[in-house]
């Protein structure tokens, strides 16, 4: 097979990759709320889903991080395996269960790391495929993602309340059947045209979780900056609903407001090679910040459910160009035997966010209501992002 045509079938299998994760988090992030309000739980036991899940995933990322960047006995396609085949049975599982109890509250909880666990995994495939000397458009690849969040929460959105709850776990499973059919078709094609030129980081490129830590000090600065403005991002993400229903919004609108979000991180998503060219990693992620900062000023002024509508089109500048540019900001900033230590540390850092923001909005939200919680969220916002500018210059490149 030649280079351009195994460049294009590995474009699309990863775009798949990418792609059928976020519907998988479409289904059993997005809807969260939507699920367990409607199983009985309050606005704090929903927090409690999301900030322990966030916290066993902060536990558990650095480990699987380090066994991920050492280990020559498991591949990183099949731990991807292993964690989507998990987050799948954990799905079963609320499927069958129903009403306010211990084991839906576990079984979500679970559900939820395993699928969390897979982000930093994912997002260092790309840098393994490069590892085979063929260079993707993650910034295309990455745009698949939204691409089909925007379709699995606009329709999910509809299909909830025609369908019941079932279909938010259930549209996880399928997605996550369509991620191994891609994870597959990968490695078919990856197969053994490119084994010969594949690069193994040496053994002193592999790097020690503590060593990692004491040679990054700058980039785990920035990191923090990412942890207290992702408080914003977590809040809107977890109680949409809560927030907009003040204003007059619904369930629908609620799958319409992820879907938009999503829609219009694409052209920055699909672009991202092209302004590279023009504007850096680092600048790029100024930028976002300031994107971040304008999307949660606009919540906080809203007086009804269209000024949050207005918001959603800023998502080309926050998280339409945040997560490619924290991408390739990090894999340019780390040695071989670093990447996945690397791109877990942002993961951690909005799952710490995550805790934080889950445990204190249900109280807050039961407590005082949805405005203090969207005046909190946006101070956050701003502070963390002039931490993240201030930093992005000053970690080097070492890639």
């Amino acid at each position: 097979m030649n280079q351009k045509k195994l460049k294009t079938r590995l474009t699309l299998d990863y775009a798949g990759i990418q792609g059928f994760y976020s519907t998988m988090y479409a289904g059993v992030g997005a809807f969260l709320s939507v699920f367990l309000l409607a199983n009985g739980f309050s606005n704090t036991e929903v927090g409690l889903v999301m900030s322990g899940a966030n916290l066993l995933t902060v536990l558990l990322s650095p480990g699987l991080a380090d066994f991920a960047d050492r280990t020559k006995k498991v591949t990183l396609t099949q731990l991807i395996s292993l964690l989507a085949f998990l987050t799948g049975l954990m799905c079963i599982f609320l499927m069958i269960l129903h009403g306010h109890s211990a084991a839906l509250f576990i079984c979500y909880v679970l559900a939820l790391v395993f699928d969390l666990l897979l982000q930093p995994l994912v997002n260092t495939l790309v840098f393994r495929i490069q590892g085979y000397g063929i260079q993707l458009n993650f910034g295309l690849c990455r745009a698949a993602g939204s691409l089909l969040y925007a379709i699995m929460t606009a329709v999910l959105g509809v299909v909830i309340e025609k369908a019941g709850i079932n279909s938010i776990p259930g549209a996880t499973i399928f997605s996550l059947i369509l991620l191994l059919i891609s994870i597959f078709l990968l490695k078919k094609h990856l197969g053994p045209q490119t084994s010969s030129s594949h690069v193994e980081p040496k053994e002193e490129e592999r790097i020690t979780l503590k060593d990692f830590i004491r040679n990054n000090k700058a980039f785990l600065v920035l990191n923090i900056g990412i942890m207290v403005m992702y408080y914003y991002n977590y809040i809107i993400g977890s109680f949409m609903l809560q927030v907009i229903k003040p204003l007059g919004g619904t369930v629908t609108d609620m799958g319409n407001l992820f879907a938009l979000g999503a829609a219009m991180e694409i052209p920055a998503m699909v672009s991202f090679d092209w302004l590279r060219r023009r504007l850096s990693a680092a600048h790029a992620l100024q930028v976002s910040m300031i994107g971040f900062s304008l999307k949660a000023l606009l919540v906080l002024l809203a007086g009804n459910v269209t000024l949050v509508y207005v918001s959603q089109l800023l998502s080309f500048m926050a998280y339409g160009l945040f997560y490619p540019a924290i991408v390739q900001y990090t894999g340019e900033r780390m040695k071989a035997g670093e990447a996945v230590k690397g791109q877990s540390m942002f993961t951690i850092m909005m799952m710490a966010s995550g805790i934080i923001a889950n445990v204190s909005g249900g109280m807050i939200l039961d407590a005082f209501g949805p405005h203090l919680l969207v005046l909190l969220s946006f101070v956050f916002c701003v502070i963390g992002s002039v931490i993240v500018i201030f930093m992005s210059n000053k970690v080097p490149v070492k890639a």
